[in-house]
């Protein structure tokens, strides 16, 4: 799959224009939000970098904003005094793309054979996700079943 250039603006807090840190105290909650968009169709996925003062960091998804899918916003909390530091970052969401490709495209009438090359990309998409995550091996097989019900082939991707 190609894609298009995804573009993340307007990130809050910023103070100054960005000149000094934002300022927080230990446990409070400190909203995040970006703007994200992409160029197309294909859905995009975001997280926040959240690094404290001792190195560690942590990685926070971003949901989208029901009202304006291209506001991102997530919550993080500094939980130790010191500086601490955040980046955004966003992509296109491959997996989700196939999904609503595939959904799409067995909404429309389209049989399993006509899927064919579709329900192999998702096996592959699966295949390199495997190592992450571990029903993905399964599901990757099922997607490649010949003999189920196109349903439950796709039903594996949702699992």
């Amino acid at each position: 799959m190609s894609f298009d250039r995804i573009v993340v603006e307007d990130v809050a807090p910023v103070v100054a224009g960005g000149r000094h840190p934002a300022k927080a105290v230990v446990g409070e909650h400190l909203p995040i939000r970006a703007t994200v968009w992409r160029d197309g169709h294909p859905p995009v996925t975001a997280v926040v970098h959240w690094h404290g003062p001792h190195g560690k960091g942590q990685v926070v998804p971003m949901t989208a904003d029901a009202a304006d899918p291209d506001t991102w916003h997530a919550t993080v909390v500094a939980s130790a005094a010191g500086r601490w530091t955040f980046r955004v970052e966003a992509w296109t969401d491959a997996w989700l793309a196939w999904r609503e490709a595939v959904a799409a495209k067995a909404a429309a009438g389209q049989d399993a054979a006509a899927l064919a090359n579709d329900l192999e990309t998702g096996a592959r998409l699966l295949d390199r996700a495997a190592a992450a995550v571990p029903h993905a091996a399964s599901a990757a097989a099922t997607l490649r079943d010949a003999s189920l019900p196109l349903p439950d082939r796709l039903a594996a991707a949702d699992a």
